[in-house]
């Protein structure tokens, strides 16, 4: 009996090693499905494609370089289109070893606020990281030579733009609708496709030299940018290339292209064919930091690159001498500011010069003699407009006549008076 009993034991012995190792088994093989659960894939050869995110952690995810499946090790080249889409993944980081993103592989990732780009990166898709609009920033390796069509474009948060050299083409809207405030581009780069940087929001542009195209509407709509430099490389300069750059002012076309039709008709730029033919001048006072260039009739302030709530426009002095000056049009285009206070050596207060501003009040100095009659077009939340010194003011037609109404005498100006006229002209004093 007593050795039936020992064999009885070693049986239970034996059978729970068995079974030990059979849930060993399990979960070792558990743990190598595991890096594959996350999302469906497929392969060709000894590469494989990310097909759809269906993973839990959507804080962080990391995609591997290779995966082991039935014993075979394979190389994650590819994020395939769509896989991404619409998920509220916050951070993504791809392995060195992809070199393709597919269409619409991240688009509508809204939370997303980091990727980390593969270093090889050789291809990447339509609209492969559109609407991500909580994304701050994007470095783009030099091995993608294409970043295509509407690449980045909705990302509304994508402040910091970097593309490595390498890169040659940025293709139509790849990056329209950012509001990026710094882009820095490549000397590789050759071409700029209609619409590719679209509304942004960055002050001074310099393509590098090398670039020969660049396309309709390239740089449009940027209610920031104030001076632009083109290269001698470039040969064309697409229509409307600078649409709606209410604020730009200094144009160094080196290349000495055509620039007809390059920006609107009420923007008026000082073009220079050399860099250094016309030089700006920065005033700072306790109210912002303004930008003046010399023309051939005297010095204008044409814009500005902060101001605070009050503002007071600066005294010019050049040489220890007091200069008169023009504001120039659209030189407070969208301005913040909500009281304005025009120096006295102020002559002459151009076209659209405060247009679509916050402005609340407003007050001339003394020195101003001639006001284009849609300065303020758009400042819906006007409420005063004070001269220092009290005069009457008449209003001219284009051709020059003197209308005997409406005219203004009172040093705070009824604004619908001054609002009242119509067509082209301007408000004058002797």
């Amino acid at each position: 009996m007593a050795q039936r009993k020992k064999k009885k034991s070693k049986k239970r012995v034996f059978f729970t090693l068995l079974a030990l190792v059979a849930v060993a088994a399990i979960v070792v093989i558990s743990v190598n499905t595991f890096l594959l659960t996350d999302f469906d894939y497929n392969t060709n050869g000894d590469e494989l494609t990310v097909l759809k995110y269906s993973g839990t952690d959507l804080t962080d995810v990391v995609i591997k370089d290779s995966y082991l499946i039935n014993g075979r090790d394979y190389k994650t080249t590819t994020i395939g289109q769509d896989a991404f889409k619409g998920l509220d993944v916050e951070k993504v980081t791809l392995p060195d070893s992809v070199k393709t993103i597919e269409d619409n592989a991240f688009k509508g990732c809204e939370k997303m606020t980091e990727v980390k780009l593969p270093s090889k990166l050789e291809f990447m898709g339509q609209s492969a990281f559109s609407h991500c609009k909580s994304l701050r920033k994007i470095d783009i390796p030099g091995t993608l030579q294409t970043i295509s069509k509407s690449a980045f474009a909705d990302c509304k948060n994508l402040k910091y733009i970097h593309i490595n050299e390498g890169c040659k083409i940025v293709a139509e809207s790849a990056f329209s609708n950012t509001y990026a405030e710094n882009v820095l581009l490549p000397r590789s780069l050759t071409e700029i496709k209609t619409s590719a940087f679209d509304n942004i929001n960055v002050a001074e542009l310099e393509i590098p030299n090398g670039v020969e195209t660049i396309g309709i509407q390239a740089f449009g709509d940027n209610n920031s940018l104030l001076t632009v430099t083109l290269p001698k490389s470039v040969t064309k300069v697409g229509r409307n290339v600078f649409k709606n750059c209410q604020r730009l002012a200094v144009i160094n076309n080196l290349a000495k292209v055509d620039l007809d039709g390059a920006y609107d008709a009420n923007v008026n730029p000082v073009i220079n064919y050399g860099k250094k033919d016309v030089s700006t001048i920065d005033v700072h006072n306790e109210t912002g930091n303004f930008i003046f260039v010399q023309k051939d009739t005297g010095y204008e302030l044409v814009g500005f690159d902060y101001v605070s709530t009050d503002v007071t426009t600066p005294t010019l002095v050049v040489n220890d001498e007091i200069l008169p000056y023009s504001i120039g049009a659209c030189a407070f285009y969208a301005g913040q500011m909500k009281t304005l206070v025009v120096d006295d050596h102020v002559t002459k207060i151009s076209s659209l010069a405060f247009a679509n501003s916050l402005l609340e009040k407003l007050t001339i100095g003394e020195g101003v003699k001639r006001i284009e009659r849609d300065c303020l077009s758009g400042c819906t939340k006007l409420e005063q407009i004070k001269f220092v010194r009290n005069g009457t003011w008449y209003y001219k037609n284009e051709d020059g006549d003197v209308l005997s109404n409406p005219k203004m005498t009172d040093p705070y100006a009824n604004k619908d008076i001054f609002f009242s006229v119509y067509g082209a002209g301007y408000w004058y004093k002797d």
